[in-house]
């Protein structure tokens, strides 16, 4: 049961870490001076 639980967790943690990753990336293009 616990495990469970912290594996969901820790999926959803690195999904919102790569969603953080991408709308920093996305930023840093759409602002860059190139």
């Amino acid at each position: 049961m616990t495990t469970t639980v912290i594996v969901r967790v820790k999926s959803l943690f690195i999904q919102c870490n790569i969603q953080q990753r991408l709308r920093f990336l996305t930023f840093v293009l759409y602002f860059s001076p190139c």
